[in-house]
């Protein structure tokens, strides 16, 4: 787990107004102090005490110590290193619940935003190939109307479909690549990208393979308009697996390591 992503993605949910899960709070302090723990505040010898300087010398040494008489370079590092990742694993155990608390929060807002997308698909039949030239020449306001929405919807999504990726991404939760692999068997996988659409269909409008999929500036790389044709919903980890369980799409209990290494990078343009 990075520890900067995993920053990023509790600011995230501070700036839409939802409380991270306490784990993460207690987590990114806790790293704060434990990578702090291997400096040592410049001080003058000379005003010490004899003992003040003899735990001087000990705090130095220990953080530069050497090893069959060669200097390692490494000091606390290794116990360092090694405390970081068990309070990873920790972090993660204990926010993995809270996920589920998350993204039911986060529903309202997203479903207001998605409503405009659904209604220029199901009542216009927008795509993503549908072209301004195309609208004006309905000569319906009102489509017009539902035409100029449409992006002003994705920006306000891009939010919420960022923060719902990054979480899949960071937490290694539903939908995995590792289970995009095992859908695709016996075919390989060979896509950068994960498709995500699985988290934001209210129905079996979802795959994890090309459809619904767009390469280029789309919010998540996903073709929104073809999404909102068949509904939009934003589902949790678990509604994820559930949806993934009724395609007879196996669990993958292994972290994937595959996983991209930036997930809060998932927040993409949206013109």
């Amino acid at each position: 787990m990075n520890w900067e992503q995993l920053r990023a993605f509790a600011a995230a949910c501070t700036h839409l107004g939802i409380e991270p899960p306490a784990a993460i709070s207690r987590g990114l302090a806790l790293v704060d102090v434990i990578d702090g723990h291997q400096k040592v505040k410049p001080r003058s010898v000379l005003d010490m005490t004899d003992d003040e300087a003899r735990d001087y010398v000990t705090a130095i040494s220990i953080r530069a110590h050497d090893r069959d008489g060669r200097s390692t370079g490494r000091g606390m590092a290794p116990g360092i290193d090694q405390a970081k990742r068990s309070l990873a694993a920790e972090v993660r155990a204990a926010a993995i619940p809270d996920l589920e608390r998350i993204v039911a929060e986060l529903r309202p807002t997203f479903d207001a935003h998605a409503e405009p997308l659904m209604h220029a698909a199901t009542v216009y039949g927008f795509t993503y190939s549908t072209t301004s030239d195309q609208v004006i020449n309905l000569a319906d306001e009102a489509a017009s109307a539902a035409w100029r929405a449409v992006p002003k919807a994705w920006a306000a999504l891009a939010p919420v479909v960022s923060l719902r990726i990054a979480m899949s991404a960071l937490f290694d939760v539903s939908p995995r690549r590792a289970e995009a692999r095992s859908s695709a068997f016996p075919q390989i996988l060979r896509d950068e990208h994960v498709n995500y659409s699985v988290c934001f269909a209210a129905n079996d409008n979802w795959s994890l393979d090309r459809g619904y999929y767009v390469e280029g500036k789309a919010v998540g790389h996903l073709d929104w308009l073809a999404l909102a044709a068949g509904g939009l919903r934003l589902n949790s980890p678990d509604e994820v697996r559930a949806k993934l369980d009724d395609r007879g799409i196996g669990a993958i209990e292994s972290v994937d390591r595959t996983m991209p290494t930036d997930p809060m990078a998932y927040l993409y343009p949206t013109a």
